[in-house]
Formats: C-alpha cells, sequence, structure tokens
C-alpha cells in the first residue's frame, strides 16, 4: 500500500485549487459565507483558505453569518465526520468543502443531503486497482463493518498530511474487530506520528528509515504494534525493540539512534551498535522496515 504525504506546501498549493474551485461552484458570494472548520485538521486548511479567498475574519467560525454555510476539512474518506458535525449544525445551506476525497464520495453526500449544495474538493484521492468485481464486494463488506454512518465506503489510497493522519481503523481478523489507532506514515513525514512515539514538541525527527511499504504501526501502552497488511501478521515489539525502533524512525543514521539506545538503558555504546545493526536487518528482511 502507497502512502500520499502531502506536506505543507502541498497544502498551500491544494489551497489554492480550492478557493478557485469554491468560486467556479459558486460565485464571489462563497466570500460572504459563513465559514466554520472540522477540528483538527480543518483548522489548518480554513486559515489557508481564508487568506487565499480574502474571507474576513469576522466570517471565521462563530462570527458573522450569511446565506452559506462553508464547512471546511482537510479530507474525507467516508463522510462520517461531516456527517455527524451536519446533524448539529443549523443551516439551511451547506457546502462542504475540503482539500481530498473520491469523486463518488462527493456525489453521494450531495445526493443525501438536500442541505448540501455542494461537495468540492481541491483534488481527487485515486481508488487502487482492484481484481475485476471486487470493488463492490469490498463496498458492502466494508459497510458492514462500519455501519450506517458512512456515505460512502469504496477503496481509496491512503493519505497522511503534514500535520497528522485521518482516523485509521484495521480490520483485525483474528478478533473479527475494527482497532484504531494505526498510522502508516513516518514520524518524519507527520507531525502526529512523530508525537505518538513520544517526541517533545521542537525535537524533530529526521529517521533514516520508515515503516514498510504496506506496514502500519500504532502505540499500545508502552509497546509499538506492527502490522503488515499484506498477510495480516501482527508483530508486537517488547520494550527494548519499542526503543530501537523508535530511535531508528526518528534519528538519521544507526550511530544517532544508538546514542538514544545507550542513553534510555545504559548499555555499552559497541553492544547498543551491534544489537541495533541486528535488530534493524531483522525488521528490514521481514519487510517490516526500509531505509528512507
Amino acid at each position: 500500500m502507497s502512502l500520499r504525504i502531502v506536506s505543507y506546501r502541498d497544502a498551500e498549493d491544494l489551497s489554492q485549487s480550492l478557493a478557485a474551485r469554491l468560486l467556479e461552484r459558486l460565485g464571489d458570494p462563497v466570500r460572504e459565507a459563513h465559514f466554520v472548520a472540522l477540528p483538527r485538521g480543518g483548522l489548518i486548511v480554513l486559515g489557508m483558505l481564508s487568506y487565499v479567498l480574502g474571507v474576513e475574519r469576522s466570517r471565521l467560525d462563530g462570527g458573522a453569518g450569511g446565506d452559506i454555510t462553508v464547512v471546511v476539512d482537510d479530507c474525507s474518506l467516508t463522510g462520517a465526520r461531516f456527517g455527524t458535525f451536519l446533524e448539529s449544525l443549523d443551516a439551511t445551506r451547506v457546502v462542504f468543502a475540503h482539500l481530498l476525497s473520491h469523486p463518488e464520495l462527493r456525489a453521494a453526500i450531495e445526493e443525501a443531503e438536500p442541505r448540501v449544495e455542494a461537495c468540492v474538493a481541491a483534488a481527487d484521492l485515486a481508488s487502487p486497482a482492484r481484481p475485476p468485481g471486487d470493488e463492490e464486494a469490498y463496498r458492502r463488506r466494508w459497510a458492514e463493518r462500519l455501519g450506517d454512518r458512512r456515505y460512502w465506503t469504496g477503496a481509496v489510497e491512503a493519505v497522511a498530511f503534514a500535520w497528522s493522519e485521518p482516523d485509521r481503523l484495521l480490520w483485525n481478523p483474528a478478533e473479527g474487530a475494527l482497532e484504531g489507532g494505526w498510522h502508516l506514515a513516518t514520524p518524519a513525514d507527520c507531525l502526529a506520528s512523530s508525537l505518538a512515539l513520544g517526541l517533545a514538541p521542537g525535537d524533530a525527527a529526521e529517521g533514516g528509515w520508515a515503516p514498510g511499504p504496506g506496514v502500519a504501526w500504532r502505540v499500545n501502552g508502552e509497546r509499538v504494534e506492527l502490522l503488515r497488511l499484506e498477510d495480516g501478521r501482527l508483530f508486537s515489539l517488547g520494550d527494548v525493540e519499542t526503543a530501537m525502533l523508535r530511535a531508528v524512525l526518528t534519528r538519521p543514521s544507526l550511530d544517532a539512534a544508538a546514542a538514544e539506545v545507550v542513553r534510555d538503558f545504559e548499555v555499552a555504546a559497541e553492544r547498543a551498535g551491534a544489537d541495533l545493526a541486528g535488530f534493524v536487518e531483522d525488521l528490514e528482511e521481514r519487510a517490516l522496515l526500509r531505509r528512507r
């Protein structure tokens, strides 16, 4: 599974495109709308979008009203967050504006919600290639797992932003249940991922390694778990292994990562370096880790 990383500069460009699409769809009256954001990624996008459109501060979150309310987010995968927000929104004319989504989701929202006059994205999320006939089975399967609070349950490419990732639920076949808290982005690419691994604010992640393609990870208590999506195999790391993985995901070289291990466990530098090299080699052989 490939991962689309949206940097801050990418987000600026997408915000420009989103503004252009809103003006194309709604015209200049959109500048007089009331703008609200879905927290927390939507707040970042709303800030950029308001500058591009020249929206007055009084029209942002809780400010002056308008004939149209524009709800802003960074992306939408199934529409669940927007649907929940819409239920509490006292507005008769609504526009849902975001950076990325699948066109079929946008069409489904417009069809299902009479109040939504337009569902607009800056760019499309693509559908990954699937065997013929499998797409409908995929949608039915995920509709059953997710329940009826989703407008659309088709497959889309994985995406992460420089600030965070969408809430990612993965299916655990052993438990027969959905589990949350999973990440695909490396700490060097995503602020929320670096904080999840315990980096202090201001301590930039410069990891020389990243999870392998199609490998998800999460922090479960004090330990890290790795999930190889291809075969559904789960790897639960011990305390020392978790510390070594944190080090190679956040430090640029084996020497720098070994220094972290030495500090945390008070072992000899030579021993830490050898153990770390063996650990990395083992994870690379299992396709759980790759050089960035």
